[in-house]
């Protein structure tokens, strides 16, 4: 495994995208500090909205996998809010919010991706997130990657063999 500090976000994207680390397979975005700032402005965050355009021109199956809470209310909410952005959603079935009888964020997340995988019978081949448990199982953080070794408000680039996860400074840095 390979990890790799960036200065700023647009040349972690440019590093991803100019060495084409990104196999064939599906990926996964947080929402909130990862695609669209969630301060006041609620703007979208341009070097991931590129690498989403680069995903989906590649035809990379795309789903958000968020802590948001789960309501019908909410789930088209955040589905009309990510097309407003750019985030093209058609249906919520890519589109994974958190239910209240969950209360880990780590395991919901870890829950969704395994599920998206199951079902679509691809790897997560791309998670993009500005929290660890966006991108890691609960015990990936704790033992294989230690993620208590990294610095929250930096930029991290962790690249296996079969996988590429994006790690954006918490809440926007």
């Amino acid at each position: 495994m390979r990890i790799l500090k960036f200065k700023t976000i647009n040349s972690a994207v440019n590093y991803i995208i100019v060495h084409r680390l990104v196999k064939p397979g599906n990926v996964i975005f947080d929402i909130d500090y990862t695609l669209i700032s969630s301060n006041h402005s609620h703007r979208t965050i341009e070097p991931i909205a590129r690498l989403y355009r680069h995903m989906r021109a590649r035809k990379q199956p795309i789903y958000y996998v968020t802590a948001r809470p789960l309501s019908i209310s909410n789930l088209y909410a955040t589905k009309k809010q990510l097309n407003h952005h750019g985030f093209h959603v058609r249906s919520t079935n890519g589109l994974f919010l958190q239910p209240s009888n969950i209360r880990s964020s780590c395991r919901f997340k870890t829950r969704a991706r395994n599920y998206i995988a199951q079902q679509t019978k691809k790897s997560c081949r791309l998670i993009v997130g500005d929290a660890f448990h966006d991108l890691f199982t609960c015990a990936q953080m704790s033992n294989q990657y230690n993620t208590k070794n990294y610095d929250d408000d930096s930029i991290y680039v962790f690249i296996t063999s079969t996988s590429v996860r994006l790690k954006l400074p918490r809440e926007g840095g």
